[in-house]
């Protein structure tokens, strides 16, 4: 085995590498061009908050009829509008709002930010009745004869 073949064989590989490392100029028009053109792919990003405080509502639900489709939004308040991008209106329900629906139009002129209106409950009477914690003697005996 010829040493010197070896060592002009383990530099090989080492010039090809970095004969293949572009010019960092020539990276950052590529990396540009792929941001700029990556945008319009991405989906638009719906964000749910409370009307009166500006805060963010984690646990929205959010859909559609048709099609047919459910999401809850995240800890951001936020949810993906892609897969509601068929749907004539999509509405959102929590617990504490009011529901309210939106056709596509009407998010993408509300820059997809939905606020939602706290609705409350009034009742008029609350009867609590509570019964003594304790065992029950078992009424259930057996009898041997």
């Amino acid at each position: 085995m010829n040493v010197g073949s070896d060592r002009l064989y383990d530099c090989q590989p080492i010039e090809i590498a970095l004969s293949l490392i572009p010019d960092p100029h020539e990276t950052k028009v590529v990396v540009c061009l792929f941001f700029f053109t990556g945008i319009p792919a991405h989906a638009q990003i719906i964000t749910v908050i409370d009307a009166t405080t500006r805060q963010i509502i984690a646990g929205v639900a959010v859909f559609s009829k048709v099609p047919q489709y459910a999401a809850i939004t995240n800890a951001k308040g936020q949810v993906s509008m892609r897969a509601f991008s068929g749907a004539d209106s999509i509405y959102f329900q929590h617990v504490s709002y009011k529901p309210v629906g939106f056709t596509p139009e009407e998010m993408k002129s509300k820059s997809y930010t939905v606020e939602l209106m706290e609705s409350s409950i009034s009742l008029d009477e609350v009867i609590v009745a509570a019964k003594p914690l304790g065992r029950r003697k078992s009424r259930n005996t057996l009898s041997c004869r």
